[in-house]
């Protein structure tokens, strides 16, 4: 079995794979698949949202001659929240572990 003893718990973890400091305990095993249910859901939000975004960004500028500010803030708040949810499918496809061998 992979079992590793995680410094930060204490104690020793089957299927260790990392210690999230976001949930405050070691991810391993079967939480592991729940925590990339968790993630799956997050990426869904964040792809709603840039499709929320876009769409606000098309009705507001068909139905008003919009500043060029405004253009620009939302161009940028659409890039954002697709490079983060780029970043967060990349590292959630990347089957590795981040404990040590």
């Amino acid at each position: 079995d992979n079992c590793h003893h995680c410094s930060i718990c204490q104690r020793c973890v089957r299927n260790f794979d990392h210690h999230c400091g976001v949930f405050g305990r070691c991810i391993a095993g079967e939480g592991y698949r729940g925590n990339m249910g968790y993630f799956k859901v997050i990426i869904s939000m964040g792809g709603a949202g840039i499709v929320t975004a876009m769409s606000f960004s098309i009705f507001s500028a068909a139905a008003h001659v919009s500043s060029g500010e405004n253009a620009f803030l939302a161009v940028l708040a659409v890039s954002m929240t697709t490079c983060s949810c780029c970043c967060c499918a990349y590292v959630m496809c990347q089957v590795s572990t981040t404990a040590p061998n």
